[in-house]
């Protein structure tokens, strides 16, 4: 006996909250190719989760979890992940904009066909936090910035160097960051005599943005 079950719907709450939820049941691994081939080729992928998220002004909190009901599937469950960001946030009279994007997770790694790989539970958090001071100097716009990202994953950890160099595995990294950005006043020019009816194109402009990091 081979079939499926599939179901998403989206419900808009009260104090600007979205809640998305999804079910998608296959009966073995080959039933969706063998008989939604479409789908199977550019579809959506077969999740369950639950989706919770509120977007207000320039900030934005969500909630994710992600379990797999397929047994046949290599799947990263998710048990739950919460994220939060923070946008372009202005302190003392716009001198300084703050920006913030954090996550705490707790992860498990199940694995179908494959006897290889930790089932185990795992927890992944991380933090990058920036200030930039924005000001201008004639046409040109200067950001001096410094920022700060923390992280932690009791699983397989990081083993990889700023550099892409292989390092010993750590639970918890930390990386500072500081300098400068600068952009010009764009320049552009118009083609006017550019036009085709196959790419619906009626003239081109051509900009340049001048930007330094």
């Amino acid at each position: 006996l081979r079939g499926r079950f599939s179901w998403v719907h989206r419900q808009y709450l009260p104090d600007k909250w979205q809640l998305t939820t999804a079910v998608s049941y296959l009966s073995d691994k080959n039933f969706l190719e063998s008989f939604y081939r479409n789908e199977y080729a550019v579809g959506n992928a077969q999740e369950t989760y639950v989706h919770l998220k509120r977007i207000q002004d320039n900030w934005g909190l969500s909630f994710l979890g992600n379990i797999r009901i397929n047994d046949f599937e290599n799947k990263l469950e998710e048990l739950p992940t919460a994220e939060f960001h923070w946008t372009g946030q202005s302190f003392l009279d716009d001198k300084l904009t703050f920006y913030s994007d954090s996550q705490v997770s707790r992860f498990r790694q199940l694995y179908g066909s494959s006897p290889h790989g930790s089932q185990e539970f795992f927890s992944f958090a991380s933090t990058r936090n920036e200030v930039d001071m924005p000001m201008q100097i004639g046409k040109v716009k200067v950001v001096p910035f410094a920022a700060g990202t923390v992280a932690h994953d009791d699983g397989q950890g990081f083993h990889t160097d700023i550099d892409g160099s292989t390092v010993d595995s750590k639970d918890n990294v930390w990386i500072g960051e500081g300098g400068v950005r600068a952009s010009a006043q764009p320049y552009w020019k118009i083609y006017p005599n550019v036009k085709s009816r196959l790419w619906d194109v009626n003239q081109l402009r051509h900009i340049i943005s001048p930007y330094l990091v």
